[in-house]
């Protein structure tokens, strides 16, 4: 078996359609093009809400000497100890790299 991706869509769904339709209308089109759906989660736009999301790029743009995993587990701390009165910004993510894996390369004073 080949290398697994995860992709992810974004489909508007009109108003009243049922989620479990919307689920076997994904699983049919993917199926019929030769793909296989692994996992399908529907959720419901709420338009009082939102969300914002860090990835693995995001790490690596403030700590391009990490590996993917590091940068994911940068993710993981990130997201356990995550404060809403204080947020996650660009700091936040430079700051638990550094915790995690000590100071950047181009920042170690020799």
């Amino acid at each position: 078996m080949g290398e697994i991706a995860k992709v992810t869509l974004s489909i508007s769904v009109p108003e009243g359609d049922m989620m479990r339709n919307v689920y076997d209308k994904i699983y049919q089109s993917v199926s019929g093009i030769g793909y296989t759906v692994i996992a399908c989660t529907c959720e419901q736009k709420d338009e009082d809400s939102v969300s914002i999301v860090w990835s693995v790029e995001d790490v690596l743009q403030v700590r391009p000497d990490l590996s993917r995993e590091q940068a994911r587990e940068v993710l993981t701390k990130v997201e356990k100890n995550h404060d809403a009165a204080v947020g996650v910004s660009w700091d936040t993510l430079s700051y638990i790299a550094e915790v995690l894996y000590g100071e950047a390369p181009e920042n170690k004073e020799e």
